[in-house]
């Protein structure tokens, strides 16, 4: 039986990887990483088929754990005992000032528990929620290069860390989805719009194109890659990380049930 740990667990597709979690028969005790006070069930029972049953299986598994990116014991303690581990940490690119507001509001968390996990020395399966257009820059370079988007860079910079830890013994994996649809959240200006637009009836029809993925498509990819240890290591690849696009998404999330 697996014991998940999930950071960025109160976000649109980390309260979902949390749903999901919970429902799956391999696993026995979900850790949902919190930055503020515990959330109820029906937090994170909202997109369920049967709420009712899914907040009975969040109270006989899901733990939630106040925890400090800054306190690396803190993030340890979370990651104690865990089998498996994922990170949806993130923030959208409209809300920092600059690279190195970015890189301090992504980056380090994000590399913050990843290594936190490995230094539990039981977590052997990785994911990380990255983003489209993102390829992991160079180790020297600390700054977005010529016409790179500073959104790719910082993405990439988590990638490029976290995979150069090797300590994921069955795998790493991220995902690398376009549109996101069905997040629900009311984003600003432009990017909201087009979310809107297009999570409604008139522009439903990009949900079937290869550049968008609903939400929680993503959650579904993401913790059936950390449960079934489907990344390069575990093909016998060594400890490659592998990446999933839209259409890899979509496949790997209807692999999640299949057990």
């Amino acid at each position: 039986m697996e014991k998940l740990v999930i950071f960025g667990s109160t976000g649109a597709v980390g309260r979902l990887c949390v749903l999901h979690a919970v429902q799956d028969p391999r696993v026995e005790k979900v850790v949902a990483v919190v930055r503020s006070a515990p959330k109820p069930p029906a937090f994170f029972t909202a997109g369920a088929a049967d709420p009712a049953a899914a907040a009975a299986l969040l109270g006989a598994k899901l733990q939630q754990v106040r925890a400090d990116f800054g306190d690396d014991a803190s993030l340890r303690g979370a990651c104690d005992g865990a089998t498996a581990g994922l990170s949806c940490v993130g923030v959208y690119t409209a809300a920092v000032k600059d690279t190195a507001d970015f890189l301090a509001r992504e980056h380090a968390p994000n590399v913050a528990a990843a290594r936190a996990a490995a230094a539990a020395g039981s977590v052997t399966r990785w994911g990380y929620l990255s983003g489209q257009g993102v390829a992991p820059p160079p180790p020297s370079r600390a700054a977005p290069g010529l016409l790179q988007p500073m959104f790719a860079f910082v993405k990439g910079s988590v990638e490029r860390d976290v995979a150069a830890m090797g300590a994921f013994t069955r795998g790493v994996t991220f995902a690398r989805p376009g549109m996101i649809l069905g997040r629900g959240d009311a984003l600003p200006g432009l990017v909201g719009a087009s979310e809107r637009f297009f999570n409604g009836a008139a522009g439903s029809w990009i949900a079937r194109t290869r550049f968008a993925v609903q939400a929680d498509d993503i959650a579904r990819a993401l913790v059936q890659s950390v449960l079934a240890g489907t990344g390069a290591a575990a093909r016998g690849e060594g400890r490659g990380a592998e990446v999933l696009e839209n259409e890899d998404i979509k496949r790997r999330a209807g692999e999640l049930g299949q057990v």
